[in-house]
């Protein structure tokens, strides 16, 4: 049942727009968004693989991107967090819950599960950017394909409930509007017990 709770807070993170970025400062590096072995391994400083000792924490993430925009509650085991001048909005969760006292949006508790991001300031590790023509995303990326109305950069194996042994679920989307990169969307499930 957790898990399924799991895959609803990442399906609705990974639908729904996120807040309209200002471009990135000229004189701001671009964080990288890198992936590895089916997992997303980092956005920009943010080390988004867990471990028992190192998981992508609101805490984590506030060191990374600094204070947000803006945070609230969305459910029992989901915390939205946006930083409005990175275009960078982020869904947190724990389904152990939260303590007597805390929230799922306090630092320590929520865990990175999804993130969107509409920010120029971001840019996969060749270099594809929010705003690049689908043609430059095809160019880097030649192995990216068209499924669902977005463009499936990385992928890895479903764990449960898929239907075929070879099943792949996006960890990195890349969504199009008017032949143009809009945001990207990803799936970083560190959200467990």
């Amino acid at each position: 049942m957790r898990r399924i709770a799991l895959a609803a807070i990442a399906c609705c993170a990974l639908s729904a727009p996120a807040a309209p970025a200002s471009a990135a400062s000229a004189d701001s590096p671009p964080r990288t968004i890198r992936w590895s072995a089916g997992q997303v391994t980092h956005i920009g400083s943010l080390r988004t693989s867990s471990s028992r000792t190192r998981a992508p924490t609101l805490a984590r993430a506030i060191a990374a991107f600094g204070r947000p925009s803006s945070r609230r509650v969305t459910s029992t085991i989901s915390c939205e967090v946006n930083w409005t001048r990175l275009g960078l909005r982020a869904t947190f969760g724990n389904l152990g819950g939260a303590r007597p006292g805390t929230t799922i949006c306090s630092p320590s508790v929520g865990r990175l599960g999804a993130a969107t991001i509409r920010g120029r300031g971001f840019r996969t590790e060749r270099g594809l950017r929010v705003g690049d023509s689908t043609a430059r995303l095809r160019a880097l990326h030649s192995g990216a394909r068209f499924r669902l109305g977005s463009w499936w950069l990385a992928t890895a194996p479903v764990v449960f409930g898929g239907i075929e042994d070879d099943e792949r679920l996006p960890i990195v989307r890349a969504i199009t509007r008017d032949g143009k990169v809009a945001r990207f969307a990803l799936h970083v499930p560190a959200a467990g017990e």
